[in-house]
């Protein structure tokens, strides 16, 4: 059986405060003609509202795919790795590249996002496009040849937001352009995934960045390199120089008689070197995953050191952060309880004082017709032992799905004291 293990600590807490409130809701109509299916989503918040609305399906007698939407669409994929190249910060000892490559992909609105334009995507077959009222515009062409599969996404965006934006030479007229080229193969154990991305500075340049991850069955290395300076990218965000090293090795075991239990373990590391700024950061991730099918738990221990450094010799390691959390799932027939808890540490000030920071969270799955999902999360601070107040953020959404259509809404609080 698995258990769950909490932090408790005891505070006067003095006064509490309903900081923000919130709410949203929508829903989302499909209806099926033939071959083809017409699909609509709105999304609104009381400020802002999304809409948007799709067409796909097969045509011709080759059944070739058909994909078109408009609206505040999502726009992911290639463009995403466009605008931000580099590896995720995010480390995780269960994840694992997967060796794919992500061509040009829209998505209708979900509410995960209130600041997307006006936008149109079509995709036939392997060939996507899309265009924005912010004058960008995106195409993309993917093929398989044997079991590698590419990617090609030349990209050209209009006025960019950014510091050159306001140059007179540029601010009136101003267009820049990206290119990505992806490609990755993969079998049971064993998985290649690389991309090129090419980008047109203002001045005329082009300048590159490149990226690789692989797996060899549990073991894997991730590469990412930029060794220009001010770069900028199609979203306009500036990039110095800068290279990066992921790793993860995982192993797995299980047993049980009648029962069986499975068990799950690994280690990662992340760590950036920065040239501009003479330091190198070095993140850590270990823990283990227990599962047999009643209830899964996970429990991750991380860290966080930086080592500066300068032409002629190497500083004494700054540790950061260090981060304990435990995290529980019940898998009943119609609900799915979620327990998490979580504790860090951080020096401050040269280890003369420290910060620490626990955090509580209770979330809830009931699968009724509506759907029900209740979640509850909160932090509390102390430095030097001495309370620094926190908050507690709860959220309750429901979802009511037919065949059809889809209704959805939500609303949330912030509570700090």
């Amino acid at each position: 059986m698995a258990f769950f293990a909490g932090l408790v600590c005891a505070f006067n807490i003095y006064s509490l405060e309903v900081k923000d409130f919130q709410w949203e809701s929508g829903g989302n109509l499909k209806i099926p003609v033939k071959n083809f299916s017409l699909q609509t989503a709105f999304r609104t918040n009381g400020e802002k509202n999304l809409w948007g609305g799709g067409l796909g399906g097969k045509f011709t007698k080759k059944k070739i795919p058909l994909d078109f939407k408009a609206g505040n669409l999502g726009i992911s994929g290639s463009l995403s790795l466009l605008n931000n190249p580099q590896l995720s910060s995010i480390i995780s000892p269960f994840s694992i590249p997967q060796g794919t490559v992500t061509p040009l992909n829209a998505r209708l609105p979900d509410g995960s996002s209130w600041n997307k334009p006006l936008s149109g995507f079509v995709k036939i077959s392997a060939l996507s496009a899309f265009y924005t009222e912010e004058k960008l515009l995106g195409v993309s062409a993917s093929c398989k040849w044997f079991q590698w599969s590419f990617v090609s996404s030349p990209l050209s965006a209009g006025k960019t937001e950014s510091w050159y934006s306001e140059r007179p030479f540029l601010k009136n007229d101003f267009r820049s352009a990206s290119m990505i080229f992806q490609g990755a193969w993969k079998n049971e154990k064993l998985s290649l995934s690389f991309f090129d991305a090419l980008y047109i500075q203002p001045d005329g340049k082009l300048l590159q960045v490149f990226r690789t991850e692989n797996r060899i069955g549990p073991v894997s290395l991730s590469i990412f390199v930029n060794p220009n300076h001010n770069l900028i990218t199609s979203s306009g965000k500036i990039m110095d120089e800068f290279y990066q090293l992921k790793g993860n090795v995982q192993g797995k075991s299980e047993g049980g008689n009648k029962i069986p239990v499975f068990w799950k373990y690994g280690f990662s590391f992340l760590g950036n070197l920065d040239p501009v700024k003479m330091e190198l950061n070095l993140k850590t991730s270990t823990g283990f995953r227990f599962l047999c099918y009643l209830t899964s738990l996970n429990g991750i221990l991380s860290g966080d050191v930086t080592v500066p450094y300068e032409e002629e010799s190497i500083s004494l390691p700054v540790l950061n952060k260090i981060t304990l959390s435990l995290k529980n799932t019940w898998y009943f027939s119609m609900v799915q309880p979620l327990f998490r808890a979580g504790v860090s540490f951080i020096p401050l000030n040269n280890y003369s004082s420290f910060q620490t920071t626990e955090n509580l969270g209770f979330s809830l799955n009931v699968s009724s017709m509506p759907s029900l999902y209740f979640n509850i999360a909160s932090e509390l601070k102390q430095k030097n032992g001495i309370w620094q107040g926190g908050y507690c953020d709860l959220g309750v959404s429901l979802k009511y799905h037919r065949r059809l259509f889809d209704v959805s809404g939500k609303v949330s609080w912030s509570i700090e004291f």
